[in-house]
């Protein structure tokens, strides 16, 4: 609110009215200077609001614009940071897929050895090592 708000009463009438009623010119005076001070410091004019309601639509489109600029910077970032963790993904899931085929022909390997040795200690093994064996 600025220091040009409207008095909105009439003073001198007031000390009319306080003068007419009995109250002392100068008591009346004093108690009209008071009373718009009063008003002065806490009620606005409609011309007063309008302005003020300018100011608020500007600040609010001027926010509005510097939310939506924050909003794509930010959509930017996180379209960046997901493209590099899905690449980071793939890469895991192949090292790991690498290693677990690594692994099972380790394991398969390990398992044709074991039949081997059971079937070279026993001559029964030997025969079926032959019939379901990687060498038939």
């Amino acid at each position: 609110m600025g220091s040009d708000m409207r008095v909105l009463f009439d003073t001198e009438e007031y000390v009319t009215t306080l003068t007419d009623g009995g109250v002392p010119e100068k008591q009346a005076h004093a108690m009209s200077r008071g009373l718009s001070r009063a008003f002065n410091q806490g009620i606005a004019t409609s011309e007063d609001i309008v302005r003020l309601e300018g100011k608020t639509d500007g600040a609010e489109k001027g926010l509005s614009a510097k939310l939506d600029g924050v909003e794509k910077r930010l959509e930017a970032k996180l379209d960046g940071m997901e493209g590099r963790l899905s690449a980071k993904l793939d890469g895991v899931e192949k090292s790991l897929n690498t290693k677990i085929d690594a692994h099972k022909d380790r394991m398969e390997m390990l398992m044709y050895l074991t039949i081997a040795l059971v079937a070279l200690t026993n001559p029964v093994s030997m025969h079926i090592f032959k019939l379901i064996g990687p060498f038939h």
